[in-house]
């Protein structure tokens, strides 16, 4: 056979690769790699910058980012805090954010003192912290005798918080009792005080069982986690935010909260006049 030779080429001339130099591939493919890595760090520092414009939530002193646009924050302790450096927490008042505020376990149910509650509660005002007591609610106890012993082991005064009814239980009993025995407690609660007592729960649970227009009327201390925001539709005055802050002189782990307003509307939160002695 034949061989075929390519017709353009001079006779006697054979078809032969044509070397080429390897090197402009190299610079090639070093360029195209800078091009990408450049453009991931251009990425990356828009995104951040994106979030630093955008975010809800300002940085702290407590490990722990606060949500935005709030000025007046606070902690809520009991004996699951343990024994608490005052001397130390005295500190976070210098903090950014400074920490204003403790709300301070009292009671739960008909008998159950917080073991640490009457030592927490004096070194917190001793230490220029505002105060405020919280009773923990069991559905199974009767309402009034859990109201007549948080009356019984808490004094509140002037420039104190107003007392609250924590509630995160419903029990087995029907909406309409339950509601009825939560009433009674606020009620009574009020009566001593002479001021509104504070509810705590949970989003949920508030709008489960306590969304009736009665429970609105009375402050609200919300618990809402990992959100940057409260999307609740009525009017509401303390958040919970999270409950895994460090602050130091605390040695566990802690509740986080801001109030819902400004600072004259703070001091309007407060407790105004002592209950008159009897």
């Amino acid at each position: 056979m034949t061989p075929h030779r390519n017709p353009s080429l001079p006779k006697g001339k054979s078809l032969s690769r044509k070397k080429t130099s390897a090197r402009p591939k190299k610079k090639k493919k070093k360029n195209k790699i800078l091009f990408i890595l450049t453009s991931i760090i251009l990425l990356i520092g828009s995104y951040l910058y994106l979030c630093q414009q955008t975010s809800k939530y300002q940085v702290s002193d407590y490990r722990k980012k606060l949500p935005d646009g709030y000025t007046i924050h606070g902690l809520d302790i009991s004996h699951h805090q343990g024994d608490i450096n005052w001397e130390v927490l005295t500190q976070s008042q210098e903090n950014q954010p400074p920490i204003r505020f403790i709300f301070i376990k009292a009671t739960e149910g008909g008998d159950l003192l917080d073991t640490r509650f009457h030592t927490n509660f004096t070194q917190a005002k001793q230490k220029g912290f505002t105060c405020g007591a919280y009773h923990f609610y069991n559905p199974q106890t009767s309402p009034g005798r859990q109201a007549a012993f948080f009356i019984q082991n808490v004094t509140l005064s002037t420039g104190d918080l107003p007392p609250v009814l924590d509630i995160e239980k419903r029990g087995n009993k029907p909406l309409a009792t339950f509601q009825h025995e939560i009433l009674t407690w606020l009620q009574k609660v009020e009566k001593h005080y002479q001021t509104k007592p504070i509810i705590y729960t949970s989003y949920r649970f508030k709008e489960s069982y306590l969304n009736d227009s009665i429970f609105n009327t009375y402050p609200f201390w919300i618990a809402h986690y990992y959100v940057e925001q409260v999307s609740y539709p009525h009017q509401w005055h303390f958040w919970q935010h999270t409950d895994n802050a460090t602050i130091p002189g605390v040695q566990s782990l802690v509740d986080l909260n801001v109030f819902n307003g400004t600072e004259s509307q703070f001091q309007e939160m407060t407790i105004q006049k002592e209950r008159p002695t009897t």
